[in-house]
């Protein structure tokens, strides 16, 4: 993902991090609808706010720990991306 789709030569694997992921209630929900302006503005496509927000995170964490996601609500979402196409 890079702002304003100049050039495609550095694909860095940006992340929704901390405290939105981290935290409960409201607030989770205000940060991603505040982050999603980067669709709305142009600066990301709805690809690259999926990698931002779902598949980055999860290719970092089930990297490092494969069975990181078992278990949990997005169990299943996790192992579709992350299965050979």
């Amino acid at each position: 993902m890079a702002l304003g789709r100049t050039s495609k030569a550095a694909d860095i694997r940006v992340q929704l991090d901390h405290p939105v992921i981290d935290a409960d209630g409201p607030m989770v929900e205000y940060e991603v609808e505040e982050a999603y302006e980067l669709v709305h503005d142009g600066l990301m496509t709805e690809a690259d706010f999926r990698d931002f927000v779902f598949a980055n995170p999860a290719n970092l964490y089930a990297e490092t720990n494969p069975d990181f996601f078992q278990g949990t609500a997005v169990e299943g979402a996790v192992a579709t991306l992350l299965s050979p196409s």
